[in-house]
């Protein structure tokens, strides 16, 4: 991730600025120029970009608007804006509006400047690694053989994979409706049973008696994972489950 080099747009109507931009940070980055917000956009739907530094008194389309559009077509890219010191309500605006990572003054400091960038192209890296690492973790919970659901503490469904759908006869939407308590034989002895076999954030080997929404009777295990709280006001849960109706017969 550190060996990839930024690739930061910068953005301003005065060719002055545009030079000394070039000159101050190519040898570390990567630098597209564009002089216009409207040009600027064209470069965004051809090159990759991590950063932006737009100036914000631009003739046609000011730098916040251009941002406010740079975030809705393009959001993954981290967003700045040079401002001068009276320009507090085009920073509010960029704020709002473009989302922006930061905001700097003109005439800029040149190390300050470039810490920025490079905090913000960390930031943009680490999101992106994120989401591929939400992605690869979808994949898995879809495709996996054994059923798993997310519920929070009160045991309503938040999230449930096709395997678990098929376990119980019925769809994700209608799971995702109740909770997974209802389709317990005995959800209170499942609360002292949880207890019984904690073992740090993790809930091992439980017994656990599904119905089906045919009627039938399955005797599984489960082992459940304390994922954290979720919105600051429940907890959340995941469960793998295994059929053992066979093994116990």
């Amino acid at each position: 991730m550190q060996s990839e080099r930024v690739r930061v747009l910068f953005v301003d109507d005065e060719e002055g600025n545009l030079k000394a931009f070039r000159a101050s940070f190519r040898r570390e980055m990567d630098v597209l120029l564009a002089s216009s917000g409207p040009q600027a956009l064209e470069l965004l739907e051809k090159e990759e970009i991590h950063v932006i530094v737009s100036d914000q008194r631009m003739p046609g389309m000011s730098g916040s608007e251009f941002l406010a559009i740079a975030r809705e077509r393009h959001p993954h890219v981290m967003r700045m804006l040079l401002t001068g010191y009276s320009d507090l309500e085009a920073v509010i605006s960029a704020v709002n509006q473009g989302g922006i990572y930061a905001y700097a003054t003109k005439p800029w400091d040149e190390n300050d400047l470039k810490l920025r960038i490079h905090q913000a192209f960390e930031i943009q890296q680490l999101r992106g690694e994120k989401d591929r690492l939400l992605d690869r973790y979808t994949q898995v919970f879809e495709v996996s053989a054994d059923p798993i659901v997310i519920v929070d503490h009160r045991g309503e469904v938040l999230e449930v994979n096709n395997a678990c759908c098929r376990l119980l006869g019925t769809s994700r939407d209608e799971l995702q409706q109740g909770r997974f308590t209802d389709y317990l034989e005995d959800a209170r002895e499942l609360v002292s049973s949880l207890r019984r076999h904690r073992s740090g954030k993790d809930f091992v080997n439980v017994d656990l008696t599904v119905r089906t929404t045919t009627g039938q009777v399955i005797d599984c295990l489960m082992t459940a994972t304390y994922l954290g709280s979720h919105g600051g006001h429940r907890d959340v849960f995941q469960a793998i489950i295994k059929d053992v109706t066979d093994r116990k017969q």
